[in-house]
C-alpha cells in the first residue's frame, strides 16, 4: 500500500513538473483618464489586458509590428485583451482621450 501511494505521489509530481507554467497577462488600468503605466516592456507573445476603471468609456487604438487595433467603445468595468505577437514598439492610445498614451516595448 505504501509503495502504491509513493508511486502515485511521484506520478503526480512528474505531471506537475511537466505541465507548462500558466502565463500571467499583465494588467493596465484605465483610471482618471490615464493608463496605469506610460511605458511597459514585455516578452513577445504577451497579451496585455486593459481594465476600464473609469466612469466613462474608452477606446483602445494600438499600432506596431503585428498589431493594428481600433477597439469598439470600452464601457466602465470592461476588460480588453491586446495580443503582442511580434517584437518591436507598440503605441497605444485612447481614441477618446488623446492624452492617454502608452508605449510598449515587445522583446
Amino acid at each position: 500500500m505504501r509503495r502504491a501511494l509513493a508511486l502515485g505521489c511521484l506520478v503526480l509530481l512528474a505531471c506537475a513538473a511537466a505541465a507548462p507554467a500558466r502565463e500571467v497577462e499583465p494588467l493596465i488600468v484605465q483610471r482618471d483618464r490615464a493608463f496605469s503605466a506610460r511605458e511597459a516592456v514585455v516578452p513577445r507573445g504577451t497579451v496585455l489586458r486593459f481594465s476600464n476603471e473609469d466612469e466613462f468609456p474608452h477606446q483602445i487604438n494600438a499600432s506596431g509590428p503585428g498589431v493594428e487595433m481600433n477597439s469598439d467603445l470600452q464601457s466602465p468595468g470592461d476588460v480588453l485583451r491586446l495580443p503582442l505577437p511580434q517584437a518591436g514598439t507598440v503605441e497605444v492610445r485612447c481614441g477618446i482621450h488623446p492624452r492617454m498614451r502608452l508605449t510598449v516595448q515587445v522583446r
